[in-house]
């Protein structure tokens, strides 16, 4: 690509020297690179939120899945002492064991969760 520049001095006679010509170019291409360089940081920035929104989510996941599963049972971890055995005849055996449970099944989804961290340390 071929750029032809005619520089006229001060008076209007004629081009200047090359020199003048050569910081023309310069700050064209300056320019140029400039604009590059600004397109290469937002894209950088570009994928730095999305990993940040990445990471967002997961956590939002894990934490989540932790209230859910594990919510039911310090409830009653922390109601039982003070109703004793009040708080005994208002739910069946089988649903004291299915809040127990529902804490344990966090512990089955850690894996699900932490997916590619796992894969990560193992391989």
């Amino acid at each position: 690509m071929n750029i032809s520049l005619q520089a006229v001095d001060e008076t209007g006679n004629g081009a200047l020297g090359g020199r003048h010509v050569k910081s023309l170019l310069r700050t064209t291409t300056t320019t140029a690179h400039s604009e590059q360089l600004s397109l290469l940081a937002a894209g950088r920035e570009k994928q730095k939120q999305k990993r940040e929104r990445k990471a967002a989510r997961t956590l939002a996941i894990v934490t989540g899945t932790f209230v859910v599963c594990w919510l039911p049972f310090f409830i009653v971890a922390l109601v039982q002492p003070f109703c004793g055995d009040a708080m005994a005849a208002m739910y069946p055996p089988t649903l004291a064991s299915v809040i127990v449970w529902l804490g344990y099944v966090n512990s089955l989804l850690n894996p699900y969760q932490f997916r590619q961290s796992y894969l990560d340390i193992i391989l």
